[in-house]
Protein backbone atom coordinates (compact mmCIF):
# COMPACT_ATOMS: atom_id res chain seq x y z
CA UNK A 1 0.00 0.00 0.00
CA UNK A 2 0.71 3.44 -1.14
CA UNK A 3 -0.22 6.53 0.99
CA UNK A 4 1.26 10.13 -0.47
CA UNK A 5 2.14 12.30 -1.13
CA UNK A 6 0.31 14.26 1.58
CA UNK A 7 1.00 16.88 4.10
CA UNK A 8 1.41 15.38 7.84
CA UNK A 9 -0.23 18.17 10.17
CA UNK A 10 0.36 17.46 13.56
CA UNK A 11 1.03 18.97 17.32
CA UNK A 12 3.78 17.97 19.15
CA UNK A 13 3.89 18.35 23.16
CA UNK A 14 6.74 16.90 25.47
CA UNK A 15 6.06 15.82 28.45
CA UNK A 16 7.70 18.14 31.34
CA UNK A 17 7.23 16.06 34.74
CA UNK A 18 9.21 14.50 37.38
CA UNK A 19 7.18 11.51 36.83
CA UNK A 20 6.57 11.50 32.62
CA UNK A 21 5.17 8.00 32.73
CA UNK A 22 2.41 8.72 35.39
CA UNK A 23 1.01 11.88 32.61
CA UNK A 24 1.09 8.52 29.86
CA UNK A 25 -0.99 6.06 31.95
CA UNK A 26 -3.77 9.12 32.89
CA UNK A 27 -4.05 9.79 29.53
CA UNK A 28 -4.14 6.72 28.19
CA UNK A 29 -7.19 6.20 30.35
CA UNK A 30 -8.45 9.45 30.35
CA UNK A 31 -12.14 10.21 30.64
CA UNK A 32 -14.61 11.95 28.28
CA UNK A 33 -15.42 14.39 30.07
CA UNK A 34 -13.27 17.75 29.96
CA UNK A 35 -13.34 17.25 26.02
CA UNK A 36 -17.28 16.72 25.79
CA UNK A 37 -17.67 20.06 28.03
CA UNK A 38 -15.45 22.00 25.34
CA UNK A 39 -16.28 23.97 22.52
CA UNK A 40 -16.73 21.49 19.67
CA UNK A 41 -17.36 18.46 21.97
CA UNK A 42 -14.96 16.01 21.39
CA UNK A 43 -14.63 12.27 22.44
CA UNK A 44 -11.77 9.84 22.79
CA UNK A 45 -11.57 6.26 21.49
CA UNK A 46 -10.05 3.20 23.25
CA UNK A 47 -6.71 2.93 24.36
CA UNK A 48 -4.44 0.66 21.50
CA UNK A 49 -0.91 -0.20 22.22
CA UNK A 50 2.27 -1.07 20.34
CA UNK A 51 5.72 -1.31 20.55
CA UNK A 52 7.57 0.18 17.11
CA UNK A 53 10.98 0.67 15.57
CA UNK A 54 12.28 3.21 13.33
CA UNK A 55 15.32 3.01 11.88
CA UNK A 56 16.32 6.15 9.63
CA UNK A 57 18.44 5.59 6.41
CA UNK A 58 20.96 8.65 4.70
CA UNK A 59 23.91 7.81 2.55
CA UNK A 60 27.32 7.99 3.78
CA UNK A 61 28.16 11.45 2.74
CA UNK A 62 24.25 12.59 3.92
CA UNK A 63 22.96 13.26 0.64
CA UNK A 64 19.43 13.16 1.89
CA UNK A 65 19.77 14.82 5.18
CA UNK A 66 21.93 17.54 2.59
CA UNK A 67 18.51 17.69 0.53
CA UNK A 68 15.98 18.08 3.68
CA UNK A 69 14.71 14.74 3.40
CA UNK A 70 14.49 11.89 6.12
CA UNK A 71 13.94 7.96 5.22
CA UNK A 72 12.59 5.67 7.80
CA UNK A 73 11.62 2.28 8.13
CA UNK A 74 9.01 1.38 10.91
CA UNK A 75 8.22 -2.30 11.83
CA UNK A 76 5.91 -3.30 14.65
CA UNK A 77 5.65 -5.91 17.17
CA UNK A 78 2.27 -7.18 15.63
CA UNK A 79 2.76 -6.44 12.09
CA UNK A 80 5.06 -8.39 9.74
CA UNK A 81 5.25 -6.17 7.27
CA UNK A 82 7.69 -2.78 7.56
CA UNK A 83 6.86 0.45 6.33
CA UNK A 84 8.99 2.78 4.74
CA UNK A 85 8.53 6.46 4.83
CA UNK A 86 10.11 10.15 3.37
CA UNK A 87 9.62 12.88 5.51
CA UNK A 88 10.73 16.47 4.32
CA UNK A 89 11.76 18.89 6.70
CA UNK A 90 9.05 20.61 8.99
CA UNK A 91 7.61 23.95 9.01
CA UNK A 92 6.68 24.88 12.57
CA UNK A 93 4.25 27.02 12.89
CA UNK A 94 3.39 28.40 16.69
CA UNK A 95 2.43 26.22 19.69
CA UNK A 96 4.16 22.87 18.45
CA UNK A 97 2.17 22.73 15.10
CA UNK A 98 4.12 21.52 12.74
CA UNK A 99 3.15 20.45 9.34
CA UNK A 100 5.21 18.50 6.83
CA UNK A 101 4.82 16.49 3.25
CA UNK A 102 5.39 13.35 3.61
CA UNK A 103 4.97 10.19 1.43
CA UNK A 104 4.98 6.28 2.31
CA UNK A 105 4.60 2.40 1.64
CA UNK A 106 4.18 -0.81 2.94
CA UNK A 107 6.57 -3.83 2.26
CA UNK A 108 4.50 -6.26 0.91
CA UNK A 109 6.54 -7.83 -1.15
CA UNK A 110 10.41 -7.91 -0.60
CA UNK A 111 11.28 -8.19 -4.14
CA UNK A 112 10.09 -4.74 -5.13
CA UNK A 113 11.10 -2.85 -2.07
CA UNK A 114 13.91 -1.66 -3.97
CA UNK A 115 12.79 -0.93 -7.44
CA UNK A 116 10.02 1.15 -5.21
CA UNK A 117 11.67 3.12 -3.11
CA UNK A 118 14.00 3.96 -6.01
CA UNK A 119 10.73 5.45 -7.44
CA UNK A 120 9.88 6.81 -4.63
CA UNK A 121 13.10 8.68 -3.84
CA UNK A 122 13.63 9.99 -7.20
CA UNK A 123 10.02 11.28 -6.93
CA UNK A 124 11.42 13.48 -4.43
CA UNK A 125 14.37 14.37 -6.21
CA UNK A 126 17.34 11.98 -5.02
CA UNK A 127 18.50 9.33 -7.84
CA UNK A 128 20.69 7.13 -6.42
CA UNK A 129 22.86 4.11 -8.17
CA UNK A 130 22.31 0.90 -6.77
CA UNK A 131 25.23 -0.54 -5.21
CA UNK A 132 24.97 -3.99 -3.84
CA UNK A 133 27.35 -2.82 -0.91
CA UNK A 134 28.67 -4.77 1.69
CA UNK A 135 27.53 -2.22 3.92
CA UNK A 136 29.20 -2.08 7.28
CA UNK A 137 25.95 -1.45 9.30
CA UNK A 138 25.00 -5.13 7.91
CA UNK A 139 23.98 -6.16 11.85
CA UNK A 140 22.44 -9.15 11.82
CA UNK A 141 19.84 -7.56 14.62
CA UNK A 142 18.75 -5.18 11.81
CA UNK A 143 15.49 -5.88 10.12
CA UNK A 144 15.62 -7.41 6.46
CA UNK A 145 14.51 -4.43 4.92
CA UNK A 146 16.73 -2.24 6.50
CA UNK A 147 19.90 -4.35 5.18
CA UNK A 148 18.26 -4.91 2.12
CA UNK A 149 18.28 -0.73 1.69
CA UNK A 150 21.70 -0.36 2.79
CA UNK A 151 23.22 -3.83 -0.05
CA UNK A 152 21.47 -1.95 -2.77
CA UNK A 153 21.90 1.81 -2.24
CA UNK A 154 25.21 2.06 -0.08
CA UNK A 155 22.90 3.35 2.97
CA UNK A 156 24.03 3.77 6.93
CA UNK A 157 21.59 3.39 9.61
CA UNK A 158 21.63 7.36 11.27
CA UNK A 159 19.50 6.87 14.16
CA UNK A 160 17.24 3.49 15.25
CA UNK A 161 15.09 4.00 18.40
CA UNK A 162 12.31 1.82 19.63
CA UNK A 163 9.22 3.96 21.28
CA UNK A 164 6.00 2.19 22.98
CA UNK A 165 2.78 3.85 21.49
CA UNK A 166 -0.64 3.84 22.72
CA UNK A 167 -2.98 5.39 20.71
CA UNK A 168 -6.44 6.42 21.24
CA UNK A 169 -8.99 8.48 18.23
CA UNK A 170 -10.05 12.02 18.30
CA UNK A 171 -13.64 12.36 17.29
CA UNK A 172 -16.17 15.26 16.86
CA UNK A 173 -19.09 14.28 18.99
CA UNK A 174 -22.37 14.08 17.43
CA UNK A 175 -24.07 17.30 17.94
CA UNK A 176 -27.52 16.59 20.07
CA UNK A 177 -29.31 19.10 17.76
CA UNK A 178 -28.96 17.59 15.03
CA UNK A 179 -31.83 16.16 13.20
CA UNK A 180 -29.97 13.25 11.51
CA UNK A 181 -30.25 10.38 14.14
CA UNK A 182 -28.04 8.33 12.27
CA UNK A 183 -25.32 10.49 12.52
CA UNK A 184 -22.06 9.30 14.05
CA UNK A 185 -19.32 11.01 15.50
CA UNK A 186 -16.68 12.23 12.80
CA UNK A 187 -13.02 11.46 12.94
CA UNK A 188 -10.95 13.97 12.90
CA UNK A 189 -7.24 12.83 14.12
CA UNK A 190 -5.11 10.38 16.52
CA UNK A 191 -3.78 11.17 19.98
CA UNK A 192 -0.37 9.60 20.63
CA UNK A 193 1.23 8.82 23.68
CA UNK A 194 4.89 8.08 23.28
CA UNK A 195 7.49 6.59 25.31
CA UNK A 196 10.69 6.80 23.14
CA UNK A 197 13.61 5.45 23.55
CA UNK A 198 17.27 6.16 22.48
CA UNK A 199 20.83 5.30 22.15
CA UNK A 200 22.90 8.14 23.73
CA UNK A 201 26.37 7.01 23.83
CA UNK A 202 26.63 4.52 26.15
CA UNK A 203 23.26 4.29 27.96
CA UNK A 204 19.78 4.27 26.16
CA UNK A 205 17.90 7.60 27.39
CA UNK A 206 13.66 8.19 27.68
CA UNK A 207 11.63 10.57 25.96
CA UNK A 208 7.94 11.15 26.89
CA UNK A 209 5.62 13.26 24.44
CA UNK A 210 2.16 13.58 23.09
CA UNK A 211 1.86 13.86 19.16
CA UNK A 212 -1.69 15.38 18.01
CA UNK A 213 -2.37 14.48 14.32
CA UNK A 214 -5.32 15.34 12.00
CA UNK A 215 -6.41 13.10 9.10
CA UNK A 216 -6.41 16.22 6.97
CA UNK A 217 -6.37 19.92 6.46
CA UNK A 218 -10.27 20.66 7.28
CA UNK A 219 -10.05 18.74 10.83
CA UNK A 220 -6.95 20.27 11.56
CA UNK A 221 -9.19 23.96 12.85
CA UNK A 222 -11.08 21.58 15.46
CA UNK A 223 -8.04 19.87 16.64
CA UNK A 224 -6.73 23.18 17.41
CA UNK A 225 -9.16 23.69 20.53
CA UNK A 226 -8.61 19.93 20.96
CA UNK A 227 -4.92 20.62 21.71
CA UNK A 228 -5.70 23.50 23.58
CA UNK A 229 -8.33 21.94 26.28
CA UNK A 230 -5.67 19.14 26.74
CA UNK A 231 -2.94 21.42 27.95
CA UNK A 232 -5.53 23.14 30.05
CA UNK A 233 -6.12 20.11 31.97
CA UNK A 234 -2.81 18.57 32.12
CA UNK A 235 -1.38 21.64 34.98
CA UNK A 236 1.67 23.15 32.47
CA UNK A 237 2.82 19.31 32.16
CA UNK A 238 2.57 19.40 28.55
CA UNK A 239 4.90 22.09 26.48
CA UNK A 240 4.97 22.87 22.85
CA UNK A 241 8.17 20.82 21.25
CA UNK A 242 9.79 21.95 18.12
CA UNK A 243 11.88 19.09 18.01
CA UNK A 244 10.93 15.83 16.19
CA UNK A 245 12.47 13.01 16.98
CA UNK A 246 15.07 12.62 14.75
CA UNK A 247 16.48 16.20 15.72
CA UNK A 248 16.04 14.96 19.42
CA UNK A 249 18.02 11.78 18.99
CA UNK A 250 21.20 13.83 17.32
CA UNK A 251 20.66 16.17 20.67
CA UNK A 252 21.35 13.18 22.88
CA UNK A 253 24.50 11.78 20.78
CA UNK A 254 26.19 15.58 20.97
CA UNK A 255 25.33 16.18 24.71
CA UNK A 256 26.30 12.83 25.70
CA UNK A 257 29.42 12.82 23.71
CA UNK A 258 30.21 16.47 25.40
CA UNK A 259 29.36 15.09 28.95
CA UNK A 260 26.35 17.40 29.41
CA UNK A 261 23.33 14.79 29.25
CA UNK A 262 24.14 12.93 32.64
CA UNK A 263 22.81 16.25 34.48
CA UNK A 264 19.60 16.03 32.83
CA UNK A 265 18.87 12.47 33.29
CA UNK A 266 17.59 10.34 36.50
CA UNK A 267 18.59 7.29 37.54
CA UNK A 268 16.35 5.30 35.10
CA UNK A 269 17.56 6.98 32.04
CA UNK A 270 15.09 9.83 31.89
CA UNK A 271 15.01 13.09 30.56
CA UNK A 272 14.25 15.50 33.75
CA UNK A 273 12.04 18.56 32.88
CA UNK A 274 15.60 20.38 33.36
CA UNK A 275 16.53 19.27 29.27
CA UNK A 276 14.00 20.74 27.77
CA UNK A 277 14.36 24.48 28.59
CA UNK A 278 18.41 23.62 27.60
CA UNK A 279 17.35 22.20 24.55
CA UNK A 280 15.07 25.44 23.77
CA UNK A 281 18.10 27.55 24.65
CA UNK A 282 20.69 25.59 22.23
CA UNK A 283 17.94 25.82 19.41
CA UNK A 284 17.53 29.33 19.59
CA UNK A 285 21.07 30.15 19.78
CA UNK A 286 21.60 27.62 16.40
CA UNK A 287 18.96 29.56 14.61
CA UNK A 288 20.29 33.00 15.76
CA UNK A 289 23.46 31.75 14.62
CA UNK A 290 25.21 31.28 17.71
CA UNK A 291 25.81 28.07 19.09
CA UNK A 292 26.01 27.61 23.15
CA UNK A 293 28.58 25.59 24.90
CA UNK A 294 27.01 22.13 26.02
CA UNK A 295 26.65 23.04 29.56
CA UNK A 296 23.19 24.08 30.68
Amino acid sequence: MTRGPRTETEWKLAIVADAPETTIERWSNAPNEPFAEAAGRFRLGPAREVRQRDTYLDTSDRRLGASGIALRVRTLDAKAVPRITLKAAALTIADGLARRPEEEFDVDDSTTVIPHAREVLSRWGVDLALTESASATQRPDMPETVRALCRAFGFVVIQDRTTRRITRSIHAEHDPESKDENARPSLLGELALDTVTFPAGERFVTHREIEVEAVDEDAAGSLEAFVRVLREASDGELQPFDSNKLALGFELEQAAAAGALDRHLDERGNLRPSFYPWLATRNSERRGGRVGDDSP
